[in-house]
Protein backbone atom coordinates (compact mmCIF):
# COMPACT_ATOMS: atom_id res chain seq x y z
CA UNK A 1 0.00 0.00 0.00
CA UNK A 2 2.73 2.45 1.00
CA UNK A 3 4.85 1.47 -2.00
CA UNK A 4 1.92 2.27 -4.31
CA UNK A 5 1.36 5.62 -2.63
CA UNK A 6 5.03 6.57 -2.95
CA UNK A 7 5.00 5.42 -6.57
CA UNK A 8 1.99 7.59 -7.43
CA UNK A 9 3.32 10.63 -5.54
CA UNK A 10 6.73 10.38 -7.22
CA UNK A 11 5.18 10.17 -10.67
CA UNK A 12 2.94 13.14 -9.82
CA UNK A 13 5.89 15.20 -8.56
CA UNK A 14 7.91 14.47 -11.70
CA UNK A 15 4.99 15.44 -13.95
CA UNK A 16 4.26 18.66 -12.03
CA UNK A 17 7.89 19.80 -12.01
CA UNK A 18 8.33 18.90 -15.69
CA UNK A 19 5.18 20.89 -16.52
CA UNK A 20 6.39 23.90 -14.53
CA UNK A 21 9.78 23.80 -16.25
CA UNK A 22 8.16 23.43 -19.68
CA UNK A 23 5.80 26.37 -19.18
CA UNK A 24 8.49 28.70 -17.79
CA UNK A 25 9.29 30.83 -20.85
CA UNK A 26 11.94 33.19 -19.54
CA UNK A 27 15.71 32.80 -19.46
CA UNK A 28 16.96 30.07 -17.12
CA UNK A 29 19.59 31.06 -14.60
CA UNK A 30 22.00 28.56 -13.07
CA UNK A 31 20.00 28.57 -9.83
CA UNK A 32 16.85 27.66 -11.72
CA UNK A 33 18.60 24.76 -13.44
CA UNK A 34 20.02 23.44 -10.16
CA UNK A 35 16.62 23.73 -8.47
CA UNK A 36 14.98 21.93 -11.36
CA UNK A 37 17.53 19.12 -11.12
CA UNK A 38 16.89 18.74 -7.40
CA UNK A 39 13.12 18.86 -7.83
CA UNK A 40 13.27 16.28 -10.61
CA UNK A 41 16.15 14.25 -9.19
CA UNK A 42 14.76 13.43 -5.77
CA UNK A 43 11.41 11.98 -6.92
CA UNK A 44 13.26 10.15 -9.70
CA UNK A 45 15.62 8.53 -7.19
CA UNK A 46 12.72 7.61 -4.91
CA UNK A 47 10.85 6.15 -7.87
CA UNK A 48 13.92 4.16 -8.90
CA UNK A 49 14.28 2.78 -5.36
CA UNK A 50 10.58 1.86 -5.14
CA UNK A 51 10.73 0.01 -8.45
CA UNK A 52 14.03 -1.83 -7.89
CA UNK A 53 13.93 -2.60 -4.16
CA UNK A 54 12.34 -5.87 -3.17
CA UNK A 55 10.05 -5.75 -0.14
CA UNK A 56 11.30 -7.86 2.76
CA UNK A 57 9.70 -11.28 2.81
CA UNK A 58 9.58 -11.33 6.58
CA UNK A 59 8.57 -8.17 8.37
CA UNK A 60 10.46 -7.59 11.61
CA UNK A 61 8.19 -7.43 14.62
CA UNK A 62 8.62 -4.21 16.54
CA UNK A 63 7.68 -4.79 20.15
CA UNK A 64 6.40 -1.79 22.07
CA UNK A 65 5.40 -1.42 25.69
CA UNK A 66 1.77 -1.38 24.62
CA UNK A 67 2.23 -4.73 22.85
CA UNK A 68 3.85 -6.17 25.97
CA UNK A 69 1.02 -4.83 28.14
CA UNK A 70 -1.68 -6.44 26.00
CA UNK A 71 0.28 -9.71 25.78
CA UNK A 72 0.53 -9.78 29.59
CA UNK A 73 -3.21 -9.09 29.92
CA UNK A 74 -3.98 -11.86 27.44
CA UNK A 75 -1.78 -14.33 29.32
CA UNK A 76 -3.37 -13.36 32.66
CA UNK A 77 -6.85 -13.88 31.24
CA UNK A 78 -5.81 -17.21 29.72
CA UNK A 79 -4.41 -18.28 33.11
CA UNK A 80 -7.72 -17.39 34.78
CA UNK A 81 -9.65 -19.39 32.17
CA UNK A 82 -7.33 -22.38 32.59
CA UNK A 83 -7.74 -22.20 36.38
CA UNK A 84 -11.55 -22.13 36.10
CA UNK A 85 -11.49 -25.09 33.69
CA UNK A 86 -9.30 -27.11 36.02
CA UNK A 87 -11.61 -26.37 39.01
CA UNK A 88 -14.65 -27.57 37.03
CA UNK A 89 -13.11 -30.99 36.39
Amino acid sequence: MLRNLVFVLSITAIIVVAYLIATHRSFYRLGDIIQGLFFLGYPSLVLYYVITAKPPSEKPKIVTYLDLFFERRRLEEQAKIDKLKSEDK
